[in-house]
């Protein structure tokens, strides 16, 4: 289980027809019950899509839910828009 699994079960609750969804960092950390990373406010890099990602949890967790990121997050608004991932499965969250 990864702190980051609350976001993925939140993505995969919205309605399917819904194909992004903008969040503002706020909303995720009430989402996760906890802060982001100080990356998260700084680096596209801790957002950017990435196939298969290895070593960030986070992006895997989301991509499992079936979203990515869409293009660049806004730092100055403090808010990012993910967008369906059409080509892969959603994982079932319970």
């Amino acid at each position: 289980m990864s702190k980051y699994d609350p976001i993925g079960k939140y993505l995969s609750c919205i309605e399917p027809t819904q194909e992004k969804i903008t969040l503002s960092f706020h909303k995720i950390e009430e989402i996760l019950g906890c802060k982001l990373p100080n990356s998260a406010y700084q680096y596209q890099a801790w957002w950017s899509y990435e196939q298969k990602p290895k070593t960030h949890v986070q992006k895997h967790v989301w991509q499992e839910a079936g979203w990515c990121v869409d293009g660049a997050p806004d730092f100055s608004r403090k808010q990012v828009t993910f967008k369906r991932l059409n080509s892969f499965p959603a994982k079932k969250w319970v």
